[in-house]
């Protein structure tokens, strides 16, 4: 897709333009936006584009602080750790419809200018999918999830070292269990909430400029 800044009744909004033909009947997609706009609670989408040729495109909220990929490196520790609770609330949600994300990473998390974060809906499987899915494709969302909490709690992006590094002994134990390689131990976004909320009530004097765990996609 390509994604633009453009305007709608006097608003600065995102526009982002799919390279893909409409396939659905229109009345039928606007009412299968509209629906997982109220159940999932991710990004506002303002509404759908349809041009003549059936080129298609999706009016978002625009978010002042862009992607989280953008401004991470100046986040305090608080907002880092308000930002996870809010993907992990956010993700929690969408599974508790039984839908699974897949494809989360930090240039698809959007964040306003009070720096909560918001999912943009592009890469969900539907509930009819859940059932035909083994539990490597249902907690690889929380495998991302870790991923995004490494990235998240360390500061030098370009140097990702094959070693743990020295940060809150609940976050690093959290991550762990998140990325585990085994599925099954890998925690709900129930206990991630519960942890992650532990962890946001524990003072912290431990520096965030350190080396980060290696963690593969």
């Amino acid at each position: 897709a390509n994604i633009y800044t453009a305007k709608w009744k006097e608003h600065i909004v995102v526009h982002k333009m799919m390279k893909s033909c409409l396939e659905k009947d229109e009345n039928d997609f606007i009412d299968y936006i509209t629906n997982r706009q109220d159940c999932l609670k991710v990004a506002e989408i303002k509404g759908i584009t349809i041009n003549e040729d059936k080129s298609w495109g999706v009016v978002m909220k625009y978010y002042s602080n862009r992607s989280l990929s953008l401004i991470c490196d100046r986040l305090s520790y608080t907002q880092k750790i308000s930002i996870a609770l809010d993907v992990a609330a956010a993700l929690k949600n969408i599974q508790d419809q039984g839908v699974v994300f897949h494809e989360l990473n930090s240039s698809n998390i959007l964040i306003d200018s009070d720096y909560k974060a918001y999912i943009i809906d592009n890469s969900l499987s539907p509930v009819a999918q859940l059932k035909k899915l083994s539990v490597v494709d249902y907690k690889v969302d929380q495998k991302h999830f870790g991923i995004i909490l490494n990235e998240l709690t360390e500061v030098e992006r370009s140097n990702w070292n094959p070693f743990k590094q020295n940060r809150n002994s609940k976050l690093q134990a959290l991550i762990e269990k998140c990325t585990s390689e085994i599925p099954e131990e890998r925690p709900n976004f129930t206990d991630i909430l519960a942890q992650l909320n532990d962890i946001a009530s524990t003072p912290t004097s431990t520096p965030m400029n350190i080396s980060a765990t290696y963690l593969k996609w």
